[in-house]
């Protein structure tokens, strides 16, 4: 059973030096900077001097901590009122003006000089310089753990005075997270002083007088997030910022900054410039208010008040618990040169399989990986820490006009981190489109031979046989009620439809897929190849950024990188394979000066496609509790099992933070749909767009405005408008009271050309 802070409270030293022993070691990350914990010495001699109870707080800024070069933060210890553990934690003097005192600097223990207990955050009052050279405070270092990898919220620790060879063992002490973030300390370092008064002006005029938490509190959520988000996109927020505060307010005639208005001029601005948004460069502006919504629905105090139910209080203690993951073998500090026979860049579902696959082979193989290795254990249900730690650009990454945005993984097992794990049979009507459209006249035996291998390596089951068997349905509701609204509209003949096959172990619907695993359900790269790459055939560099391919003559030699941190690395091979996805591969390609002939045409960065998504929402008048299952369950084809189509309908449902950004409205009709979020269904229409679309070769185009040009073709935004009709067709048909499509203009083509009775329903 997992522990608790109360039955920690009641072990002995022995007992505890086990839990010590086998903790998991807490990263420095803003599940502990930015809070402070209650905390409590087990050692009862501490009431003694009224240090019992007490808390501890930790801050810092998040370019320091979050660089592996330095990562450290600071904290301070809290007086607290000695009542008993059961009663609150009350600072004195006040809670109004609470003493802190005794500061420290806090790292990782691999950091630690001849630390006691390499597996912990270290405490070290030493690094607090204003602590006197005689003061014994100065010497005092405590060891932190998680007594429970998936609890992050709950800490055990110990404390020693270490003067050179002298270690005098202190005792062991709890710490339990508070409920809300601190304050203290707080600095934006992303936003400045009157950028954070336009935010959180904003916030004041986009949340209803009944929300749950403050515009403040929405401020310091964005801030958070930006924080974590690694991305150059990140500066256009600064002038998303000034036009809001300057230009917006000008437009309308208003001589005063959007800040200094009054909350009604506010909401009147935006409505008339940002909701009702006729240009496509206010269009684009009003995304804003997927920010808003992420950071108000992101925040777990208010998830109460939509319905939402954490995963935690869904399913039993045991089902819960992480599977055994396979060992993943990491070169920590390679030499400045290596060499191999293959190296492969990219670790996804193409560059795992191949690395992996020549590795058992007997080949020497290095593969590339420019994110970092994010364990199982490390993976959490928030959905903004997640996306900003697993995704290409933090999820920021979109087409150069921002009109849709590019989702990649950004880590070791690329996408497959982050995917729904859905199987599809190749076809041989997709291979007649390859040989047609690209001249690839495939051997379909061998080539079919290869692709059930692989399904078999990753563990491609029908839906009945990868569910947890403790667990009564993990599709839930929503994809039966898609595929049974679809067939009572009669469209049954000859469409495929079904629900999906999945390369899942025991999963548990916990609904969480696109933001990783925490349970190692999902059978990533990470769980089938990649541990495949094991000394001395394999080794795996992760935090890896290829900058260029050397060639010598026609054949590419080796290849140029730069690790975290700045230090350059030479690979050298005998063969090269790249399999960083179709954007990264044309940047490499590009940057490397190497070109694909076609007659005169460098094809490099070229003939781009891709699947492009739309959500259709459908609210009932009964709850469905969309939440509690898988993300994607179920799916309609848009033709017969033998022809591939244009499109596909899939069942689609996401926890709040996604949800409420991609769900439609302003001000109270977007709070009142939340508050509706149990009744909800949503589906997802999937178009394979054609291959018009094409990487941007100017390395400040692709920073600045995204690395992808795309126009939307005839018949890929038809394909896109008959999908989304179909799919509010079947949620009508399935009982739904309203449909909502998430668009802003392509709702009114649709309610006009296919579905009439869309009409006053948005």
């Amino acid at each position: 059973m997992p522990h608790t802070f109360e039955s920690l409270a009641k072990m002995n030293r022995e007992q505890l030096d086990q839990v010590l022993l086998e903790g998991l070691e807490p990263t420095l990350n803003d599940e502990i900077v930015g809070w402070e914990f209650q905390g409590w010495n087990v050692n009862p001699t501490a009431a003694v001097i009224g240090s019992r109870k007490f808390k501890k707080g930790f801050f810092g800024n998040p370019d320091i901590y979050g660089d592996p070069a330095k990562e450290y933060a600071w904290g301070y210890n809290m007086t607290m009122k000695q009542n008993g553990f059961d009663e609150p934690w009350i600072p004195t003097p006040s809670p109004e003006s609470p003493r802190r005192h005794l500061f420290w600097g806090v790292h990782a223990g691999r950091k630690a000089v001849k630390p006691l207990h390499p597996n912990t955050l270290v405490i070290d009052y030493r690094l607090w310089p204003e602590h006197f050279v005689l003061n014994p405070l100065r010497y005092t270092v405590d060891y932190l753990v998680y007594p429970n990898p998936n609890d992050h919220t709950l800490i055990l620790g110990n404390s020693y005075i270490v003067i050179g060879p002298i270690k005098l063992f202190l005792g062991y002490f709890l710490l339990r997270r508070d409920a809300e973030r601190s304050d203290y300390g707080r600095t934006s370092y992303n936003l400045t002083a009157g950028q954070l008064e336009t935010v959180e002006s904003f916030a004041d005029a986009f949340l209803p007088n009944d929300a749950v938490i403050t515009a403040r509190d929405v401020t310091w959520n964005i801030d958070r997030q930006l924080e974590r988000t690694k991305s150059k996109r990140k500066a256009s927020l600064g002038l998303v910022m000034f036009i809001v505060e300057h230009v917006l307010p000008r437009m309308s005639g208003s001589l005063r900054k959007f800040s200094k208005m009054s909350r009604e001029k506010r909401r009147q601005l935006i409505e008339k410039r940002l909701r009702r948004a006729t240009s496509p460069l206010l269009r684009d502006l009003a995304k804003i208010r997927a920010l808003f919504a992420a950071g108000y629905y992101g925040d777990p105090r208010v998830h109460p008040s939509i319905g939402y139910t954490p995963v935690g209080e869904r399913r039993a203690l045991d089902v819960l618990e992480p599977l055994p993951q396979p060992p993943v073998h990491i070169v920590r500090d390679p030499d400045d040169v290596v060499t191999c026979d293959v190296c492969v860049v990219g670790s996804g579902a193409g560059g795992a399989v191949v690395a992996g696959t020549l590795a058992e082979k007997g080949h020497n193989v290095v593969l590339l990986e420019e994110g970092p290795h994010v364990r199982t254990i490390e993976m959490r249900h928030d959905p903004g820490a997640m996306v900003a730690k697993l995704y290409k650009e933090s999820g920021l990454q979109t087409t150069v006009d921002l009109d849709m945005y590019l989702l990649q993984g950004r880590g070791l097992g690329g996408t497959t981190l982050v995917n729904n794990a859905i199987c599809f049979e190749l076809r041989d009507d997709v291979l007649d489109e390859w040989r047609d459209e690209f001249d690839l006249d495939l051997n379909r035996a061998d080539l079919k031979e290869s692709f059930h291998r692989v399904r078999r390596e990753i563990g491609a089951k029908p839906y009945s046989e990868y569910a947890d068997d403790r667990v009564s349905d993990i599709g839930g509701k929503n994809p039966q009620l898609l595929i049974d609204g679809w067939k009572q509209n009669g469209e049954t003949a000859d469409r495929e439809n079904g629900l999906f096959e999945k390369n899942l172990n025991q999963c548990i619907g916990c609904g969480h897929c696109n933001f990783g695993c925490p349970y190692g359900r999902k059978l990533s790269m990470l769980e089938t190849y990649i541990p495949k790459l094991r000394p001395p055939n394999g080794r795996v560099i992760v935090g890896c950024h290829v900058e260029k391919i050397e060639r010598h003559k026609d054949r590419a030699t080796e290849i140029a990188c730069k690790l975290d941190g700045g230090k350059p690395l030479t690979i050298r091979a005998r063969s090269i394979v790249l399999s960083c996805g179709a954007i990264g591969s044309s940047v490499l390609l590009m940057k490397s000066g190497i070109k694909v002939k076609h007659g005169v045409k460098n094809l490099v960065g070229t003939r781009f496609s891709f699947n492009a998504g739309a959500p259709m929402f459908g609210l009932f008048d009964e709850p469905v509790n969309a939440h509690d299952a898988m993300q994607m369950g179920g799916y309609v084809g848009s033709t017969d099992g033998v022809k591939t189509g244009r499109y596909l309908i899939e069942s689609h449902f996401d926890p709040p933070w996604a949800f409420a950004a991609s769900l439609p409205g302003w001000f109270e009709k977007h709070f009142d749909r939340m508050k509706q979020y149990t009744h909800f269904v949503s589906a997802g229409v999937l178009v394979r767009t054609k291959a018009t679309g094409r990487v941007k070769r100017t390395p400040f185009f692709r920073n600045m405005f995204g690395p992808v040009k795309y126009t939307w073709d005839s018949d890929d935004l038809g394909a896109l408008i008959q999908g989304t009709s179909e799919a509010a067709a079947a949620w009508f048909a399935s009982g739904a009271a309203v449909v909502i499509p998430a668009t802003f203009n392509l709702a009114q083509r649709i309610s006009r050309a296919a579905t009439p009775w869309v009409d006053g329903r948005i």
